[in-house]
């Protein structure tokens, strides 16, 4: 600070000191006046001034009775409010109906398994499997 205060440039201090000259310029901000912290507020955590201590004290009784005066506005206001039953949401149209027998999706896992199986039988053979192309040929153009 003598340095700074004797009309030295931060380059000229770094290179007496020997040190690096973001540190000289840090100093220097730090210090107000010769000798004394300047008192702002820097990245970090903040000095524990008495001015400082004294606020962050105030702040919090001030944020105790603010807690209770929100939790006591918020009770009153659950007591008024009537409980509402809201409905489930219905998704499509509702004039979709179903059909009166259910599709092959919802047939019993054995009568699919059994399927499944005779055709597999029937594929095995060339024949077995020009039959059944011909039948989803047909099933196809019923369909259409």
């Amino acid at each position: 600070m003598k340095l700074h205060n004797e009309g030295k440039v931060p380059c000229e201090i770094a290179q007496i000191l020997t040190i690096g000259k973001s540190t000289v310029n840090d100093i220097i901000n730090k210090f107000k006046t010769p000798g004394t912290l300047k008192d702002k507020c820097c990245p970090g955590r903040s000095r524990k001034t008495t001015n400082h201590v004294n606020k962050m004290i105030k702040r919090k009784a001030i944020a105790d009775s603010y807690k209770f005066q929100s939790n006591d506005k918020m009770e009153s206001w659950l007591v008024d409010v009537k409980r509402v039953r809201i409905p489930r949401p219905k998704f499509g149209s509702g004039s979709r109906c179903y059909p009166t027998e259910p599709p092959k999706d919802y047939t019993s896992y054995d009568e699919i398994r059994a399927e499944d199986m005779k055709i597999r039988t029937s594929l095995s053979s060339p024949a077995g499997l020009a039959k059944a192309t011909e039948d989803l040929r047909r099933a196809l153009q019923e369909k259409l």
